[in-house]
């Protein structure tokens, strides 16, 4: 069932993915087909390009990914060269075991890094540990310390999975008390595996709405990211957390908001998609296309609108009564290739308008 979408194009948020190696072996990594292999690294001067690329589209949000990026060398040279030319908001998601040696952190402070954007799976070290595989909780906890000690921004991202949504809301407590600006909550999904998408490490889509109920009642710092159906969330939750603009939705891959570079200079859908190419950006090393240009292929290319088209869908005939699906779009279409929507969809919050929503909720939270 694909719904017209006449909604415009409008690039907004950037992600280069600097490389593939990363010294954690996260449970539900969206990268698990790269653990296996050997590392990759993109070329200096095709980040450097992208970059420049980025500048040139006047993207407002540039995000470094991997992957971990801080184990890419020339990561605050890049930083540096983004804030020079005048993007406004530079992230980099890291799982914070660099940050634990102070200079580095003033380094990136000194290149022009907005936000501090670690990744931890909990306030207690054996959760953490276990999920990362391997141990490196101490290392994390120690350069989420010295950013606040440095007094920069740093936001958390908790991914929930089965291995610690029941544990999920004690940590947040824990991890509140370290004087973060803000942690980002959201639901582990199925990734692309070795034989296509997997959900072994996903967590089941009721659970996070039933989580996101309790987040609710949490200190306003905490933002629930839910990339999954809004109605999940029972009414009086999620009037809460929408008033409160602590509540991230929908999927950017529908939009064509967000342009996600991999480590080979080739655009993907997502993040998620990792070595699923659609746009090649570059040939003999050097950038294709023209701002201009580009910007037309986004919006005409086969492959990128068929991409579109396969997210733009309604899961279930209930949707085709809500009007809160053009915010959500039922969600990571990744989760639907490990369960069934017709089993969590519902009719709870078929009453909210979109625009009711909207007013509130003015930014999305990307990890």
């Amino acid at each position: 069932m694909n719904p017209s979408d006449d909604r415009i194009i409008d690039i907004t948020t950037g992600w280069i993915n600097v490389n593939t190696g990363c010294n954690n072996r996260c449970k539900w990594c969206y990268r698990q087909v790269d653990l296996a292999t050997n590392s990759q690294e993109m070329l200096l001067h095709m980040a450097e390009q992208l970059v420049d690329f980025f500048i040139a589209l006047d993207i407002y949000s540039c995000i470094f990914i991997g992957g971990e990026p801080t184990l890419y060398k020339k990561l605050t040279d890049l930083v540096s060269q983004a804030k020079k030319g005048g993007i406004k908001e530079l992230t980099v998601v890291s799982n914070g075991r660099k940050y634990s040696k102070k200079e580095y952190v003033q380094d990136l402070i000194a290149a022009g890094l907005n936000n501090f954007s670690i990744s931890i799976h909990s306030g207690f070290q054996y959760i953490h540990d276990l999920i990362s595989r391997v141990p490196a909780w101490e290392q994390t906890i120690g350069g989420i310390k010295n950013v606040v000690s440095l007094g920069h921004f740093c936001s958390l991202n908790v991914v929930v999975g089965p291995g610690n949504v029941t544990s999920t809301i004690d940590s947040l407590k824990i991890l509140l008390d370290l004087g973060v600006d803000k942690i980002i909550v959201s639901a582990a999904i199925p990734c692309v595996g070795e034989n296509g998408i997997t959900g072994e490490y996903a967590l089941d889509p009721q659970d996070f709405g039933e989580l996101a109920t309790q987040i609710a009642d949490l200190d306003e710092r905490v933002v629930v990211l839910h990339e999954l159906p809004l109605c999940l969330i029972p009414r009086e939750p999620f009037v809460r957390l929408v008033e409160q603009n602590r509540l991230g939705f929908g999927c950017h891959v529908g939009l064509g908001r967000g342009l996600s570079v991999d480590v080979d200079g080739k655009v993907i859908p997502c993040n998620s998609f990792a070595h699923h190419p659609m746009i090649d950006l570059f040939q003999d090393g050097k950038l294709r296309f023209s701002p201009d240009e580009f910007r037309h292929v986004w919006a005409t290319d086969e492959t990128v609108k068929s991409v579109r088209d396969a997210v733009n869908v309604y899961r279930s005939e209930i949707c085709k009564e809500c009007d809160l699906w053009s915010l959500c779009n039922c969600g990571c279409p990744m989760t639907w290739g490990a369960f069934n929507p017709e089993d969590y969809i519902n009719d709870g919050l078929l009453d909210i308008k979109a625009e009711d929503v909207y007013q509130y909720t003015n930014k999305k939270y990307n990890p």
